[in-house]
């Protein structure tokens, strides 16, 4: 509670103009930890909900997450190059385009490389 209480604070004093650079810095760090955490938070506690259909996108955002990585930049340059599209849609399209690349990508290029590799099994030690 202490925590969100400076947040919020800090967030007014920022806002206003009476916060420095280095406030300003912190606060986005702070904020995106106490996000996470809120958001861990929140999944580990409704784990019975990610039985179904979210598991399905959870998997498919976890094997398409090193694509993402690897494309976002480039790809949100094109689109920026292509198109004058206002910042929500120039967002939305980017995030359309970058999950039809990466689950492409996934399938045709990673998968099969992934199934190629040879299976690995400790040794006994019995």
């Amino acid at each position: 509670i202490a925590a969100a209480a400076y947040l919020f604070d800090a967030y007014n004093r920022i806002s206003k103009g009476l916060s420095g650079e280095l406030e300003f810095r912190l606060l986005v760090f702070a904020v995106t930890t106490l996000f996470s955490c809120a958001i861990l938070a929140i999944f580990l506690r409704l784990e019975s909900l990610f039985q179904g259909w979210m598991k399905g996108i959870s998997l498919w955002g976890g094997r398409i997450s090193y694509g993402v990585y690897l494309f976002h930049i480039p790809i949100g340059a094109i689109i920026g190059k292509l198109y004058d599209l206002p910042g929500s849609a120039f967002v939305l399209v980017t995030v359309l385009v970058l999950g039809i690349v990466t689950t492409l990508v996934y399938y045709f290029f990673e998968k099969p490389i992934l199934e190629a590799r040879p299976g690995f099994r400790f040794a006994d030690t019995g």
